[in-house]
C-alpha cells in the first residue's frame, strides 16, 4: 500500500538517478572524476519516534490486534504515526474493533432482530473499501450470516448437522460397497 510519503520518496529517487547520470556524463565530457553516488542517494526519513517506514510497519502489526486501551505509551505514539500516514489502516482498525465490541456485549443477544440489523450495518461499513480481501470477506459474511447469528444467539454451530451428514454419507457409501 503506497501513501503520499512513499510516492514522494519514489519520485525523489527517480529525479536523483537522472541528476547522477547527467553529472557522470558531464564529468566524462570534461574528463574529470565522476561524482560520488552517495551525494545523490535518497535517505529514508525517520519519524519522530525513531522508526523508518519499514520499521513502523513491521512494529505496528501486533498493536493492531489489541484494543487501544491496552497500548503502552510507545505503541500509542507508533499508532498515531501509522494512522497519520496510512488512513485506510486506521479506518479498517476501527471497523474491526467495532465488530469485536459487537460480539462481546451481551445486550445484543437478547433481541435477534437487533443483532441482525447491527450485523448488517457492520457489513455495510465494510463495503466502502475496494480491496479484494475485504470484498471476499463481505461475500462470506453475507453467505453465512444466519449461521453466524445463530452461533451468537444459541452458542451452537452447525457441526452437529455436519457430523450427522458425514455419518449418513458413510452409511450410504457402505451400503453401495464404496
Amino acid at each position: 500500500m503506497k501513501n503520499k510519503y512513499t510516492f514522494k520518496i519514489d519520485r525523489k529517487i527517480i529525479e536523483n538517478e537522472k541528476l547522477y547520470k547527467e553529472a557522470v556524463k558531464k564529468a566524462k565530457e570534461e574528463k574529470k572524476h565522476p561524482p560520488s553516488i552517495e551525494f545523490y542517494k535518497v535517505h529514508e526519513p525517520i519519524f519522530e519516534n525513531g522508526d523508518t517506514t519499514k520499521q513502523l510497519l513491521s512494529r505496528s502489526k501486533h498493536l493492531l490486534f489489541m484494543y487501544e486501551e491496552k497500548w503502552n505509551e510507545e505503541q500509542t505514539q507508533r499508532a498515531k504515526i501509522l494512522f497519520r500516514e496510512y488512513h485506510d489502516i486506521e479506518n479498517i482498525y476501527r471497523i474491526i474493533i467495532k465488530f469485536r465490541s459487537w460480539y462481546s456485549e451481551p445486550k445484543f443477544f437478547e433481541d435477534p432482530h437487533k443483532l441482525s440489523s447491527y450485523f448488517d450495518n457492520w457489513v455495510n461499513d465494510l463495503k466502502i473499501y475496494k480491496y479484494e480481501s475485504i470484498k471476499s470477506l463481505v461475500l462470506y459474511l453475507k453467505k453465512y450470516k444466519q449461521n453466524i447469528i445463530n452461533y451468537f444467539t444459541t452458542g451452537m454451530t452447525n457441526s452437529v448437522a455436519e457430523s450427522i451428514n458425514r455419518q449418513l454419507n458413510k452409511l450410504i457409501g457402505k451400503s453401495y460397497g464404496i
